[in-house]
């Protein structure tokens, strides 16, 4: 028995499939709600244009974590609701909401499972893009083919793509660091993330869109690498121990974590899901251990 993995594990991975449906729901009635006009929200706007982009990148982030599970977990073993039936809704519904980061990692996890299953290369792409063309077909069909428009709109537009680039240049700029310690623990509380961009008048204060780049300006060099170690280690960990059923899952769900701090920082959840993999390992290591 492996102590507190084998007692909480099961309610904690049914717990995120609940949530996940719960979010699809509330999706869904979104975007019901905003084709009839019954709710606008700019800050719903894509990329590509359209209010289409009902939940954030962090909340996609959640159900993309939640296919990671379904997809990990042997079809004759039940830990969430309607398992079998959560990348047939979730897959098709992150492509729509448009958050690129969440459809890099998404193209990352389609490949891994592909190299793993010959079946995932076969149905999974052509499944996402079968709901996708569906679901355009009958936005089309009431005359509106914004959905359409918007993603091929996101997928070109790399405005917000270079606008980080940029912001990454300058907040690495040696001109805003006085000292060798601003390298080692960072830079002195207060400092903030300011920084001109493009040679504009007005300064920029919004979180650096990299959770690294952030690390590394507040807690330095030695923040950055005792959190890149933590992962690390449990990385290695959890592969070595893929032949456990739980291990395969929480490895994808780590490696989703760094892809998304690329471009965002962690939420509560994802600081869920490290923890649970930190106990999880403890608790392969104390099972190890047992005489």
């Amino acid at each position: 028995v492996l102590g507190w993995s084998a007692i909480s594990l099961p309610k904690f991975i049914y717990a995120w499939g609940f949530i996940s449906w719960l979010i699809f729901g509330i999706v869904l009635l979104r975007w019901a709600m905003v084709g009839t006009g019954l709710l606008q929200n700019s800050n719903w706007i894509a990329s590509g244009g359209g209010m289409i982009r009902v939940i954030n990148a962090a909340q996609t982030l959640f159900l993309l974590q939640t296919v990671i599970f379904a997809l990990s977990i042997p079809k004759g073993i039940k830990l969430m609701p309607f398992q079998r039936a959560l990348p047939w809704a979730l897959i098709p519904t992150i492509v729509v909401l448009q958050h690129r980061t969440v459809w890099v990692i998404l193209l990352f996890i389609l490949i891994w499972f592909a190299i793993k299953t010959k079946k995932v290369l076969i149905y999974l792409p052509l499944l996402t893009l079968g709901f996708v063309f569906i679901f355009m077909l009958i936005m089309s069909s009431l005359g509106n083919n914004f959905v359409f428009e918007s993603i091929t709109g996101s997928a070109q537009n790399l405005q917000t793509f270079n606008w980080r680039l940029e912001s990454w240049s300058q907040l690495l700029s040696p001109t805003r660091y006085r000292s060798f310690t601003d390298y080692v623990i960072g830079q002195p509380y207060g400092t903030g993330y300011f920084r001109y961009l493009y040679g504009s008048m007005y300064s920029t204060e919004t979180s650096p869109h990299n959770f690294y780049i952030q690390t590394f300006l507040d807690v330095g060099a030695i923040g950055l690498i005792l959190l890149l170690y933590f992962y690390l280690k449990s990385l290695i960990r959890l592969k070595r121990n893929q032949g456990i059923l739980v291990c395969k899952p929480f490895f994808l769900l780590i490696v989703s974590q760094l892809l998304f701090f690329l471009a965002y920082p962690p939420n509560y959840e994802q600081g869920l899901l490290l923890g649970s993999a930190l106990l999880l390992n403890k608790s392969l290591d104390d099972h190890r251990l047992e005489p």
